[in-house]
């Protein structure tokens, strides 16, 4: 469904094959429709006898195919559980898909790991920029701390001022700390999420 999103596969139709014998094929269809209309996902639900031969028929003017694959043993196991590679002989082009988990097409967009995810990155992002944007006022704080330094050499009198900058500075530094903090975090959360943690 995702691929129709893209302005390439936007004009692209969907349609969902399953496996069924002909007692339960009506049955199949009618619960496969109801999660695809929950779902949201426009699609044509059409049943097959588990066979090479069907899969391959119902395939034919397909532009590309997505599959299941699952290992077994020694075997790669294709649609109904058929040997993948029979399978590749008769079908279009086709990409094999091992689900790495599983995950609920009901699912609103505000739950899952792919929200975590993106919730994360954001927060990265922002903790990034504010990072990036207290090092230019500390750098900025830390130049004109130099150029007052040397003023107060000809003019004593700026000393308060001098003080009052190395003050906002080091306060400066300190937020910079914090933000680097606050960015490995962010970058920590993202690899948890992603298992690299």
């Amino acid at each position: 469904y995702l691929f129709t999103r893209t302005e390439d596969w936007e004009r692209a139709t969907i349609r969902v094959i399953a496996a069924a014998d002909p007692g339960s094929a009506g049955e199949v269809k009618a619960d496969l429709t109801q999660l695809l209309l929950e779902a949201r996902i426009p699609a044509e639900v059409v049943t097959v006898s588990a066979d090479q031969a069907a899969l391959g028929a119902a395939c034919s003017d397909a532009t590309l195919v997505l599959g299941t694959m699952r290992l077994r043993e020694e075997s790669v196991l294709g649609f109904a559980d058929l040997d993948l590679y029979d399978l590749l002989e008769v079908l279009p082009v086709t990409a094999a898909v091992s689900a790495g988990e599983e995950f609920d097409l009901l699912a609103g967009p505000e739950s899952g790991r792919h929200f975590s995810l993106v919730q994360a990155e954001q927060t990265l992002d922002a903790a990034r920029e504010r990072q990036e944007a207290l090092k230019k006022r500390a750098e900025k704080a830390a130049a004109e701390l130099i150029q007052l330094r040397e003023a107060a050499k000809v003019n004593p009198a700026l000393e308060t001022n001098v003080a009052e900058i190395e003050e906002s500075l080091e306060e400066l530094r300190r937020r910079v700390l914090k933000a680097e903090a606050r960015v490995k975090a962010a970058e920590l959360e993202i690899a948890e999420i992603n298992g690299d943690g």
